[in-house]
């Protein structure tokens, strides 16, 4: 193998850590308090930091916590595609046809 050879690996999805937001909190809240709190809810927290605006590098009142995937924090899923129709319908007040549903 020659010296400028790239390799990439991949994590199975259910394997992968996630970012959660932390909206409305003070840029200098502590972090390690945010950090213990969560460890003593179950979560196993990675790396939190401060959201910084993007041209002027101000901090704004936003954290992101990487949180390492377990039993009690998976993501939501999608829903199947039926339950989609049925909310659609019933949001617009129109059947589509297929869902059941009647006005």
């Amino acid at each position: 193998m020659g010296k400028n050879t790239e390799f990439h690996t991949y994590k199975p999805k259910q394997e992968r850590s996630f970012i959660v937001v932390l909206k409305n909190s003070h840029p200098s809240t502590d972090l390690n308090g945010i950090k213990q709190s969560l460890i003593d809810t179950g979560h196993v927290v990675t790396n939190i930091w401060n959201v910084k605006q993007r041209v002027t590098n101000k901090p704004l009142p936003m954290h992101f916590v990487d949180v390492k995937p377990r039993e009690n924090n998976l993501p939501p899923t999608w829903p199947d595609q039926a339950t989609l129709e049925v909310s659609c319908c019933t949001t617009f007040m129109i059947c589509t046809g297929g869902c059941g549903y009647s006005f």
